[in-house]
């Protein structure tokens, strides 16, 4: 209380008895006392009002505060975020909410001000966490800048706005800025890499900067690249283009570098003119540019000696020919093709020349023909003279077909040299099939060479058989071979061994091949598979024919016959050469 209550009751008395000294009319004095009283009680009424109102102000100024602080407090994630669960001072402005509901010593004033200094802090605390969050956008601000929008798809930050500034946000977007940061790092060192590779490639093939973009791979800066989507995009695109350029130009060097090798060696061109060729490196178009000039040259070289050109491609075509077992037919397949190549005069000429031979053998088969139809009419002594005259007939005959079939080929001949086709196309017929057949042989390779080795075995057997079917061969007149049945037993064995393993392993070869390609191996237009089989039955029908040729013949003749037989005798040795004993026994 201010004034004491002892004080009060000492003035009233002194008031009392003043008022019993100047004997005042009762009255009076309770007027007057009474309008001391009211006067008094109005005086603390007021003073109480005035104290009541002070009270309300500071706890509307405790409410208004706390009410910020809390809402600031709500902004940085409330209560449950993880580093304001840590904060003393969070748990210390909780404590005074509830004693402002609760009866303690503490004033209103201390706590007001206590408050104030919280506000302050959460403020504070708030304004950090801005601040750190607009550092942060501006980092993804400037990763959005390199890296595009595309990829870096963040709502803007509004500081004016009442966003939820938590420590799970800001650390999510600590997150997101080292993860952007990591991809713009990642991919400026890819776009260096692509930088350099791209100016290797210029210097490499000649090729300048065509638009801004080469000009700014070519004028790079680190810090000012702009590593977006697109930029990487183009710069991937530029270097795959020229890399590609590269391959093409690296797949043209080679093959002109191989038709050049191939023009030197056919041209016989001297090392000291291929040095010069031989040096280049490299896929500069001033290097290529080089490359088809030397092909030119060569190719205007090669026109003068087309000719030798041609010849040397036809007995390459005709080795691997030979190499691949070719039949006639499969040979004249080539030319069936290509009708309109032209054999030369020395072709035609042995083509001639065999046509003779044929036609001379042809003959002497007729005449052979008929001293056999002499010799059963020696033996049948009758109508001899009505069947040479049924020979010669026959034989005239057979003359005038072969003349009509060769004068049919003259014709097909003329009309397929009557048209004109130059040597370059005849050549690149001819080198066309010799990629053709050196491809089949590459293919085949590991068979072929089983295949001649078995070939090889198979030309020893028929020569030993043939050589054993002479039982007269270790009687002959001369000199003796005593080791000759050893070693006929010893390659018996061998044989025995080795041929049995070998087609063994053709045979398996072989049907591995025509199951891959599903066609039939062929050595001489027949499937050899089939050969392979038959094989016994050809050696034992070649020793029976062999046998044939040694075995003693006696023909009876008459005095007449023997006149006839002397004058045709060699004709008769032609055709009865195979027999080595003759008997001629005249009746």
């Amino acid at each position: 209380m201010i004034v004491e209550i002892d004080v009060i009751e000492k003035l009233s008395k002194e008031i009392d008895v003043l008022y019993a000294e100047l004997s005042e009319d009762h009255q009076k004095y309770q007027v007057e006392t009474s309008t001391l009283k009211t006067k008094i009680l109005n005086l603390l009424e007021n003073h109480i009002a005035l104290l009541r109102t002070r009270k309300q102000c500071i706890l509307q100024k405790i409410m208004d505060i706390q009410a910020e602080t809390q809402r600031y407090i709500g902004l940085m994630g409330g209560e449950d975020d993880e580093e304001n669960k840590r904060d003393e001072i969070f748990l210390e402005l909780r404590q005074i909410q509830y004693s402002l509901t609760s009866s303690d010593n503490i004033g209103l004033i201390p706590k007001l001000e206590r408050l104030k200094t919280i506000n302050e802090y959460v403020l504070k605390k708030h304004q950090l966490r801005v601040n750190t969050i607009k550092d942060m956008y501006e980092k993804i601000d400037e990763c959005k800048k390199h890296l595009g929008s595309e990829l870096i798809n963040i709502e803007p930050f509004n500081e004016n706005g009442e966003e939820i500034i938590s420590t799970k946000r800001i650390q999510n977007l600590a997150l997101y800025v080292k993860k952007f940061i990591e991809i713009k790092e990642s991919r400026l060192v890819i776009a260096c890499e692509l930088r350099n590779t791209i100016l290797n490639l210029w210097d490499e093939l000649g090729v300048e900067p065509q638009d801004q973009f080469d000009k700014l791979i070519e004028n790079f800066n680190r810090n000012k690249f702009l590593v977006t989507t697109e930029n990487m995009k183009t710069l991937q695109f530029k270097c795959e283009k020229l890399e590609e350029e590269k391959s093409n130009r690296k797949l043209k060097v080679e093959l002109l570098l191989k038709m050049i090798n191939v023009l030197w060696d056919k041209m016989q061109i001297s090392s000291e003119e291929r040095k010069e060729i031989e040096n280049l490196s490299g896929y500069h178009i001033d290097t290529l540019r080089k490359y088809e000039n030397e092909l030119i040259r060569l190719n205007k070289m090669k026109k003068k000696y087309m000719k030798s050109f041609i010849s040397k491609c036809k007995t390459e075509l005709e080795s691997y020919w030979k190499k691949l077992y070719f039949s006639k037919e499969q040979q004249q397949q080539f030319y069936n093709k290509y009708n309109f190549i032209d054999f030369d005069e020395s072709n035609v000429n042995s083509m001639e020349s065999e046509g003779e031979s044929n036609l001379n053998e042809e003959n002497s088969r007729d005449n052979d023909n008929k001293i056999d139809k002499i010799i059963s009419t020696m033996e049948i002594n009758k109508n001899s003279c009505m069947n040479s005259i049924n020979n010669n007939q026959s034989i005239h005959d057979d003359q005038q077909h072969e003349n009509t079939q060769g004068k049919i080929e003259v014709k097909k001949k003329s009309s397929a040299k009557s048209k004109k086709y130059s040597d370059e196309e005849i050549l690149a017929a001819y080198e066309k099939e010799i990629i053709k057949m050196e491809k089949l042989y590459d293919e085949a390779k590991d068979v072929l060479e089983l295949v001649g080795k078995h070939i090889r075995l198979v030309e020893e057997v028929k020569n030993f058989e043939i050589s054993c079917a002479d039982q007269n061969r270790l009687f002959q007149k001369g000199k003796r071979d005593p080791g000759r049945l050893l070693r006929e037993e010893k390659f018996r064995k061998r044989i025995t061994r080795e041929r049995p393993k070998l087609e063994r392993e053709l045979i398996k070869i072989l049907s591995d091949w025509e199951i891959q390609n599903n066609k039939p191996f062929t050595i001489y237009g027949k499937r050899y598979l089939d050969s392979i089989k038959t094989l016994d039955d050809e050696v034992t029908k070649l020793v029976m024919n062999e046998k044939e040729k040694h075995k003693t013949v006696c023909i009876y003749i008459n005095h007449k016959q023997r006149i006839i037989l002397l004058k045709k005798f060699h004709l008769w040795r032609k055709r009865y050469q195979k027999h080595q004993n003759i008997i001629f026994i005249l009746r």
